[in-house]
């Protein structure tokens, strides 16, 4: 592939799934990773499967939709790491019921966290 040593890359969603997916291939490669996503407990368990296979990385509590909570991480990304150079934007949610009975309130909360991460 290519090498990302020297490089700090943020997750988002990054406790599972493609998200966890990302932050181990990021890592492997030699980058870095901030994993990010809502439970801290499952993002450290993302971070001790990057440490136990010999990179660096960190798990931080983070919900995209609240603008002091990013802004709070990006903060805490850059203090611990001194700089960010990649960033993927992974997280996401769906309403788990037939389209026909997802409703405008799920409609708008699904396309304001996965598009606008708000």
């Amino acid at each position: 592939m290519f090498d990302l040593t020297g490089k700090v890359a943020l997750v988002t969603g990054a406790r599972r799934g493609m998200g966890k997916s990302h932050a181990l291939v990021l890592a492997r490669q030699g980058a870095k990773v901030a994993v990010t996503d809502i439970s801290q407990e499952e993002c450290q368990l993302v971070v001790d499967e990057i440490k136990t296979a010999g990179g660096e990385a960190a798990a931080f509590k983070m919900d995209v939709s609240s603008k002091a909570d990013v802004d709070a991480v990006f903060d805490a990304v850059i203090k611990q790491f001194g700089r960010l150079d990649i960033l993927v934007n992974n997280a996401g949610i769906f309403a788990p019921k037939p389209a026909l009975e997802i409703t405008e309130e799920d409609w708008d909360k699904t396309i304001n966290i996965n598009l606008k991460g708000e």
